[in-house]
């Protein structure tokens, strides 16, 4: 005999939304408190009221999880970055002060929030994490926004060299990454 009742209707608006920012909030609070290592997903899970079906069910593992919490703060600050650079670069003769600006200001823009305070932390521990999980995290972040910056700020540092700052010629101050330019880039 059939059943007179219909399957529950599946929709778009379930509260997830709600559980996603949860394990993301609570995440980012222990990570910057324990360090990635020392935060299990049952802790994450606890900290969120979040059954660790839902924390898999959003991010799949914890790896995923430090990813979305790096996303979730810089992927707003990135595209600040990139559209203050693009504004800055288009003047003929870029400042210097509004470049470092643009590149800078929408990090020091953070807030004061409970979670900004926290990501401040634990984006500053990250520099130092021995993590792979974080420093592959970290690395997408900074890298692509970085070698946009470099790439932007070229003809800049061109210049400017030859010019004092800090006490010294522009050519050895000019900013370099181990993981774009290299130091002879800085001094060609």
């Amino acid at each position: 005999m059939r059943s007179s009742t219909k399957p529950a209707k599946v929709t778009e608006d379930r509260p997830t939304s709600g559980t996603r920012e949860r394990l993301l909030d609570a995440a980012e609070k222990l990570f910057a408190e324990k360090g990635f290592n020392g935060v299990s997903t049952r802790m994450i899970t606890d900290e969120a009221n979040a059954n660790s079906a839902a924390m898999h069910y959003h991010f799949r593992s914890k790896a995923a999880l430090i990813r979305a919490v790096f996303e979730r703060r810089l992927g707003p600050i990135n595209e600040e970055r990139e559209r203050l650079m693009a504004e800055a670069v288009a003047e003929n003769a870029p400042d210097p002060a509004t470049v470092l600006r643009a590149f800078i200001g929408p990090t020091l823009a953070l807030g004061d929030s409970e979670g900004e305070r926290h990501f401040k932390v634990l984006a500053a521990q990250s520099s130092m994490d021995p993590s792979i999980e974080v420093r592959n995290a970290v690395y997408d972040f900074y890298d692509s926004v970085g070698r946009k910056f470099w790439n932007r700020s070229r003809p800049l540092a061109r210049a400017c060299r030859g010019k004092s700052f800090f006490g010294s010629s522009a050519a050895s101050t000019a900013p370099c990454s181990t993981s774009g330019p290299t130091a002879a880039d800085c001094s060609a």
